[in-house]
């Protein structure tokens, strides 16, 4: 069974994650940043950073705290969640 995580809660995730994917993620779950911020922020492509949250989503998942959802998830237009469900 998975936890939530609240947003934020950034100080107690940073133990289990890695210094640079605890301050990725401060920025992309904190400050709610793209991934081309992060990665201008640390001086890394958008795809590194991407990359460093990935890794952080998995190790988190692998202690059973479920991370907060993704920039992709907030930013979905309402017509483009409702294109999936099957009774519209």
């Amino acid at each position: 069974m998975t936890s939530a995580c609240p947003e934020n809660d950034l100080n107690r995730l940073a133990g289990l994650l890695t210094l640079r994917q605890s301050r990725t993620c401060a920025l992309a779950w904190g400050d709610r940043r793209t991934h081309a911020e992060i990665g201008a922020a640390h001086g890394v492509s958008h795809w590194a950073s991407k990359k460093r949250v990935q890794r952080a989503r998995h190790r988190l998942r692998a202690v059973g705290i479920e991370p907060p959802p993704g920039l992709a998830a907030r930013r979905r237009s309402p017509a483009f969640q409702l294109s999936g469900i099957d009774n519209v």
